[in-house]
């Protein structure tokens, strides 16, 4: 219930509180998501900070097991980009932590038809975007990368060790 809430909030540009709102008064959405009642914000809030990394991948990983059919003949899109943590340096201000990194990398792969994200990686340091290829194709399910009929990079990802990679995965 309160996962479902959380993502169509993350889809909508309402706050949590104004989508509460909205379908609080919109018997269809109730219906189409099977919502038995709706979560107050705290309750959402709190479980979002209680869940683990880990947790979240688990969740990742089995949504993607129930809706595999979904990815007969697709193509696999993956790209990565850099950025810098403002919400860490405030931590670092606000708690008097010492600096570390404050870079990240995130690299995703994503079935380009259903623009589905199959498999992410997130780093603490800019890195050239070819390290992460492998380990983000690792994380795609068996039974769903066999199914896809292409990978798709920038020049980033043109070495002759990624094409060994792909080719391994028959794509």
């Amino acid at each position: 219930n309160g996962n479902c809430l959380f993502c169509l909030q993350l889809r909508s540009i309402l706050s949590y509180h104004e989508l509460i709102a909205e379908v609080e008064y919109n018997q269809t959405i109730i219906d189409q998501l099977s919502l038995e009642y709706i979560s107050h914000y705290p309750t959402v809030q709190k479980f979002m900070d209680g869940m683990k990394v880990k947790g979240l991948e688990y969740v990742f990983r089995k949504t993607l097991l129930i809706i595999k059919k979904k990815f007969e003949n697709e193509m696999i899109g993956i790209d990565a980009t850099g950025y810098h943590s403002h919400y860490y340096d405030k931590s670092v201000k606000e708690f008097g932590l010492r600096k570390r990194r404050r870079y990240m990398k995130s690299t995703i792969a994503v079935a380009l038809d259903t623009q589905i994200i199959l498999s992410y990686k997130i780093g603490l340091n800019f890195r050239n975007d070819s390290i992460d290829f492998p380990l983000v194709l690792e994380k795609i399910p068996e039974s769903i990368i066999k199914n896809c009929t292409r990978i798709i990079g920038d020049k980033f990802y043109d070495l002759e060790k990624n094409h060994q990679i792909a080719r391994s995965y028959v794509l």
